[in-house]
């Protein structure tokens, strides 16, 4: 895991992460939507969001205070996919990108 570091004065500026945040931030995101590259579906924290807060409330404050970021919340899978036309022409398709659930 390579874990990218946080300035030491970033912290003071974000403060804490608390409860109501994250389930502000859950309600938010669509449920519908595939896994990311973790492999975990969206859908699985909103239904069982009062059961996982507190670990991510903990979990995302230890990483807000240590600055050390994960690398797998940086990771990405990008996925083209084609609209119409020409197949061998690059301005038919777009991209989707997948990323962790957390």
């Amino acid at each position: 895991m390579v874990i990218y570091p946080m300035r030491e004065h970033d912290y003071d500026l974000v403060g804490d992460v608390n409860g109501q945040e994250i389930k502000s931030i859950f309600k938010n995101l669509k449920g519908g939507t595939a896994a990311g590259v973790d492999g975990i579906p969206i859908l699985l924290f909103k239904n069982f969001l009062s059961i996982l807060m507190p670990i991510i409330v903990l979990l995302c404050n230890k990483v807000l205070r240590s600055g050390q970021w994960p690398s797998a919340w940086k990771t990405s899978l990008f996925i083209p996919l084609f609209k119409r036309g020409n197949p061998k022409a690059h301005e038919n398709y777009r991209l989707i990108a997948l990323v962790p659930a957390l």
